[in-house]
């Protein structure tokens, strides 16, 4: 099984699209590939983008792990991001009633849009999301 792990948000450098959005959820992206269980890539955006504590779109990391592992999209399974779906849907549509000109769309659509173009893939849109949750020790 083949999990693709992101973490930040959905601008990209030159594609901020959401600005209005709190940042301080979305720092430091990166991307992550687990195959089997066992963590076999991970990178920061920042290591690409050169840019201390980026939160913009993982593009990059994203690339670098798919690349590093000779892994085509199609080889995804599922997508793991960071937060809960419904939390991000309802701060998305906070900013669609504060500013009229911002998108009003899920998560999983702007991800969905956004993988696509990255890596040149149009995954299914039922493309399992897990959420991972850190438990404290």
């Amino acid at each position: 099984m083949n999990v693709l792990g992101i973490s930040g948000f959905f601008n990209r450098p030159h594609d901020l699209v959401f600005e209005q959005v709190d940042r301080r959820f979305f720092h430091n992206a990166a991307a992550s590939l687990i195959r089997d269980g066992v963590v076999v890539q991970a990178v920061e955006e920042e290591r690409f983008n050169r840019i201390k504590h980026s939160n913009f779109f993982p593009s990059s990391a994203i690339r670098y792990c798919l690349d590093a592992e000779s892994l085509k999209p199609a080889a995804v399974e599922y997508i793991a991001f960071f937060f809960d779906e419904s939390f991000i849907d309802s701060e998305l549509v906070s900013v669609a009633l504060d500013d009229r000109s911002a998108p009003l769309c899920t998560a999983r659509e702007i991800m969905l849009k956004l993988m696509e173009e990255e890596v040149d893939h149009r995954f299914d849109p039922f493309l399992r999301f897990l959420i991972l949750v850190m438990q404290g020790r």
